[in-house]
């Protein structure tokens, strides 16, 4: 018997059946989902992350060069690497560990329906570790509208694709607060603490999508073939400075307080697949 005989033909699965027969070209050979069956039902995300800490790492807003770049998809749960100073946890990626390169086995494939980016900020190395939400509208706006990201399977005999900023590929991750003012309280700098009442924050705790957001879907699948590192970046089209950005709005409205990395997290929803060897 063969080993995916009985089981779930990839091109039955929602949202892949009119791929049949299409083929699709990676850096080590042409695939076509017919080869494939259903594995699991399942997300896939990677973490990329930016300093923008002063010299010294103090918590405050520092600058974000335009080009900066990170390479998703490429270090597994353990490693070092995508920015991240010390190895990657479950909570920045599920890429699994001993991936070479983020390569997935030679029996399995991914393909991803749909994404989106989850954006959010944490405290620099030697700080206590925090994770914070970017806590202001116009930093949030700031941040996703001039990160871009593009992607590439095929290698030099394929183009690289180029989407739209990242604002416009939303991630259904907002969290909803209370119904109150939420208080910041920024204790790095010198002197008595600085409180900052964010009225903006009522509605919504910003991370790029609220919680009735959608992530887009691709009109054509992006597809992980098995043994093979896909090159997805997500890239800084220009300068993040944001004492800058915080001169041009009012006072409270254009910081990022208490932080010092930007985390940049793509999230992809789709089939894990498997096939013979």
């Amino acid at each position: 018997m063969a080993e995916n005989e009985n089981k779930i033909p990839a091109t039955s699965l929602a949202g892949l059946e009119k791929f049949a027969g299409v083929v699709f070209e990676g850096s080590q050979g042409k695939y076509m989902l017919d080869e494939f069956a259903y594995f699991d039902d399942t997300s896939l995300f990677s973490t990329g992350s930016f300093p923008c800490s002063v010299a010294g790492g103090a918590l405050v807003a520092g600058v974000i060069p335009q080009g900066s770049e990170v390479g998703l998809f490429t270090t597994p749960v353990g490693a070092i690497g995508q920015g991240f100073a010390t190895p990657l946890t479950e909570a920045e990626t599920n890429l699994e560990r001993g991936a070479q390169g983020g390569k997935f086995p030679a029996n399995i494939a991914y393909v991803a329906l749909a994404g989106g980016f989850n954006i959010y900020m944490a405290q620099p190395a030697g700080a206590a570790g925090l994770l914070l939400p970017v806590d202001n509208p116009n930093a949030m706006f700031q941040i996703a509208s001039n990160f871009v990201w593009s992607w590439n399977v095929g290698g030099e005999s394929s183009a690289r694709l180029r989407y739209e900023p990242l604002k416009l590929w939303p991630c259904a991750a907002g969290v909803a607060s209370g119904g109150v003012n939420s208080t910041l309280i920024d204790t790095a700098a010198a002197g008595p603490p600085i409180v900052i009442t964010n009225v903006a924050s009522r509605f919504l705790g910003l991370s790029n999508g609220g919680p009735a957001s959608t992530m887009r879907k691709f009109a054509f699948p992006l597809f992980f073939p098995p043994n093979v590192a896909v090159d997805c970046r997500i890239t800084a089209a220009r300068m993040l400075d944001f004492a800058v950005i915080a001169g041009v709005f009012a006072a409270g409205q254009g910081l990022l307080l208490s932080a010092g990395d930007v985390r940049i997290a793509m999230h992809l929803r789709g089939y894990k697949l498997s096939r013979p060897v």
